[in-house]
């Protein structure tokens, strides 16, 4: 049973190998989903500089990833490869829509279409948590820069579009589901209450009760 015994031999090989490449992988897409979240709480500081640099060593390092497990089509698209790619498009679209900058597609980041989808709905929470932010300074006008930026006005009708694909199939309009905290309405009207408030008080009058900027973090 020679024969056997080599076909179990390559076998074991093979085995050993992709299971090496897939330790390989985990490694790397743990330091790519750091990058990415160091590179987005960066951009929430205004740190520009320091956030581009996270973002080309996360570019680095996804390419890597991708490279490794070009020859590995299942580890390529296994769960936790595809999470750090996702995280790869959250962190380079936050910075994008912050900045009011070109949002890169897909195919310019390398992103299966996807991934790329989760990251956009999650850049855009991202987006979501920085109006909150702004509008506890008081600093109203920069909240509704953000909120008007074309890449966040143009999600709804993006949603639209593929909510509308029925053929294609849940797993495509699923990450839509992270936007429902995302309450553009609700977080225009927080700025006109604002502006009106500090118009009151500017002014000697009573502002009333105001609005409780902090109920927006439920989703209201």
């Amino acid at each position: 049973m020679k024969e056997l015994d080599s076909i179990s031999e390559l076998i074991r090989q093979d085995l050993t190998a992709q299971n090496e490449v897939r330790d390989q992988a985990l490694r790397g897409s743990r330091e790519l989903i750091r990058l990415c979240a160091n590179c987005i709480r960066a951009a929430h500081r205004g740190e520009w500089e320091t956030a581009s640099d996270l973002l080309q060593q996360a570019d680095t390092t996804a390419k890597e990833i991708v490279a490794l497990l070009k020859p590995y089509p299942k580890l390529l698209f296994a769960g936790y490869t595809q999470d750090g790619l996702k995280e790869l498009a959250e962190a380079h679209l936050t910075v994008a829509l912050m900045n009011d900058s070109e949002l890169p597609g897909p195919e310019t980041l390398g992103i299966p279409s996807a991934a790329y989808l989760g990251g956009l709905c999650e850049a855009a929470s991202e987006l979501r948590r920085k109006c909150l932010n702004q509008l506890r300074k008081g600093e109203t006008g920069e909240a509704e820069r953000l909120l008007t930026t074309p890449g966040l006005t143009g999600l709804a009708g993006m949603k639209a579009i593929l909510s509308n694909q029925e053929d294609a199939g849940a797993p495509i309009c699923a990450p839509f589901q992270t936007l429902q905290g995302l309450n553009v309405g609700t977080l225009c009207t927080a700025i006109m209450d604002l502006s009106r408030r500090e118009l009151h008080l500017r002014m000697g009058s009573d502002p009333g009760a105001g609005f409780q900027i902090f109920a927006l973090d439920q989703g209201s």
